[in-house]
Formats: structure tokens, C-alpha cells, sequence
């Protein structure tokens, strides 16, 4: 924007937090120093992002013992990723969203699924959360608004279905309008601020100058396929969720038992990061030119939780069907 004379195509949060590192690097002359001092902020924001979705499942799990496994195979299966291990040190962006997804989880877990957060505290977070996205990655904005939404209207019409009672239908609904006040009033604090960036111009002109159609579309997904089974564990994934899916249809037509465990919070918990994943990858896979392993390193941490999440289910499970057998 030669008026502003600013770059007004993209937010600037990425570029403020870069002049911490690049404050740093001015500090020496040897090039190598440099580039580790540029990094290590990014670094450390996107460890501090995984300890998060670490420390964040700590508040699901009622036995400390399972969750010191869960740690030690969750960070197992990580050593092994070369996406996650390359991507986390960046300095880009993409180390700072994996932080501020982290901070969602965190935020929509404790208050959502746990209910240990205060209101106005949990209002407070997902308003700072979804606002510093916005000024970090419009992308990521986009996402966590789309995985909120996704999740709530899925909980809301089964909470519908189950009871039946659709006459009811506004009068239950205040609840989730309640929780989304934060969401949607980020959504309204953002809109000048798109207006200001010119995002949907500048979307709108990339896709056309990279000639975006719907194959296109369908050939980032293949890309995005290719990535999660060639460099990580989807396969392995998709069998787990496949057992827990097949498990989870058997107790439904059981009488209801609270100590049955797909009426946990680990089994409502695998289906919410099934809900962010597939709308990270649908997300991602709209940039319209070619996708790199970068765009899906937070797909990739999700991807382990929920396939070491659902290894838990499926272990319980068993141990109680022996353990009736055997009674």
C-alpha cells in the first residue's frame, strides 16, 4: 500500500514477534549466531505450544499413571516426525500457530469439556485467542472460528436428538449462544480489520492468478493424504479410530454404564480433534497453489493425540470386557 506506504496484503503480527529474534541477531556478526537467535524465539513458542496440548490432556485423564504414558508414547511417536521437528523451529509463522491452536485447545477443553475455567476467564482467552490468530494468520483464524462452530452445532443437534425435545429448540440453544459470545465477538472486531488488509481482495487474486479450480482442490487433499501416511501415522490412525468407532457402536447398544468407556470425556475428546483436523486439512487444502508439509505440522500433532488417545479407549475397553468375562 504505497499510500500507507505498509504491506496491507497480510497481518503483521509474524513480523512484530520476528524483531525479538532479529534484536537478538544484531548482537553478533557470525552468521550461524545469527540464525539461532532468529530462531530460538520461534522455537521456544512452538515447544511451549506442544507442552500446552501436553499439559492440556493432563485435565482428562483421572488416573496419573495413564497420563505418564500417554506422555511418554505421545512424545515417542513424535521423535519420529520429521514435519514436526523441521516446521517447529521456523521462523515463520507456523511455530506461533501451533502455540495459539495450542491456546484454543487449552481454552475450549478446560471450559467445554471440563468446565474448570470461569466464565468471564474463558471468555477473556478465546476473545485475546482468536484476536492474535487473526493478527498472526488469517488462515488460522478461519480454522479455529470453523472448528468451534463445527463441534458446537455437532453437540448441540445431538443434545437435540437425544432428548427430543425440539420444541425446545431456542430455549437450549442460549447455552452455546452464551459460550460463542466471545467467538462472535471477535468475528465483529475483526471485520475492519479484513477490510483494512484487503483479504478477501487479496484471496480472491491469488486464486485467480494461480488458475484455482476444484482439481486443484482435490489435488491439495491428495498432497495433504500423501504427507500425514508417507511421513506420519495416519494408517496407524485411521485403524484406531476405525476399532473405537466399531467399539463405540457395540456399548450403544448396551445399557448405559458411566463407567463404560465410551461415555468418557477421552472418547468426546478423540471426536472433537477428528472435528479439528478435518477442518484444518479442508482449510489448508484451499490455498490455491502448492502444499507444503509446513501448512499441516499442527494436523500432525492432533493426528498423534488422537491416535494415542484412542489406543487408551481401546485399551480400557478390553481390560473391562476381560475383566466382566472373568467376573
Amino acid at each position: 500500500n504505497k499510500d500507507l506506504d505498509a504491506c496491507t496484503y497480510i497481518t503483521w503480527g509474524n513480523y512484530f514477534f520476528a524483531t525479538i529474534g532479529v534484536r537478538l541477531a544484531n548482537m553478533t556478526n557470525d552468521i550461524y549466531k545469527k540464525t539461532a537467535l532468529i530462531r530460538i524465539p520461534y522455537a521456544t513458542v512452538g515447544l511451549s505450544g506442544l507442552l500446552l496440548f501436553m499439559f492440556t490432556l493432563s485435565m482428562l485423564f483421572t488416573d496419573r499413571n495413564q497420563y505418564k504414558w500417554f506422555l511418554i508414547i505421545f512424545l515417542f511417536i513424535e521423535l519420529f516426525s520429521i514435519t514436526l521437528v523441521l516446521h517447529m523451529r521456523d521462523g515463520r509463522s507456523y511455530p506461533l500457530v501451533i502455540f495459539i491452536c495450542a491456546a484454543f485447545f487449552y481454552t475450549y477443553v478446560a471450559k467445554l469439556m471440563v468446565g474448570r475455567l470461569k466464565y468471564y476467564v474463558y471468555a477473556l482467552l478465546m476473545f485475546f485467542i482468536l484476536t492474535i490468530a487473526f493478527h498472526t494468520n488469517f488462515m488460522t483464524f478461519v480454522i479455529l472460528v470453523m472448528v468451534y462452530a463445527a463441534h458446537q452445532a455437532f453437540l448441540f443437534v445431538r443434545e437435540l436428538q437425544r432428548s427430543g425435545k425440539w420444541n425446545e429448540l431456542f430455549k437450549r440453544m442460549v447455552p452455546y449462544l452464551k459460550n460463542a459470545s466471545p467467538v462472535i465477538v471477535a468475528g465483529l472486531v475483526a471485520l475492519p480489520f479484513i477490510s483494512f488488509f484487503e483479504l478477501t481482495k487479496t484471496s480472491k487474486a491469488v486464486s485467480e492468478y494461480h488458475h484455482y479450480t476444484f482439481d486443484v482442490y482435490k489435488d491439495n487433499l491428495k498432497t495433504i493424504w500423501h504427507y500425514l501416511s508417507e511421513l506420519e501415522f495416519l494408517y496407524t490412525a485411521l485403524v484406531a479410530k476405525a476399532i473405537v468407532a466399531g467399539l463405540a457402536y457395540y456399548a450403544g447398544q448396551q445399557p448405559v454404564n458411566k463407567k463404560n468407556p465410551f461415555h468418557s470425556k477421552l472418547v468426546t475428546l478423540s471426536l472433537f480433534l477428528l472435528c479439528f483436523m478435518l477442518v484444518q486439512v479442508f482449510m489448508v487444502a484451499r490455498i490455491p497453489y502448492y502444499i507444503f508439509a509446513r501448512y499441516v505440522v499442527v494436523v500432525q500433532i492432533l493426528l498423534v493425540i488422537m491416535l494415542v488417545v484412542d489406543l487408551f479407549v481401546i485399551i480400557e475397553y478390553v481390560n473391562r470386557f476381560f475383566k466382566k468375562e472373568n467376573a
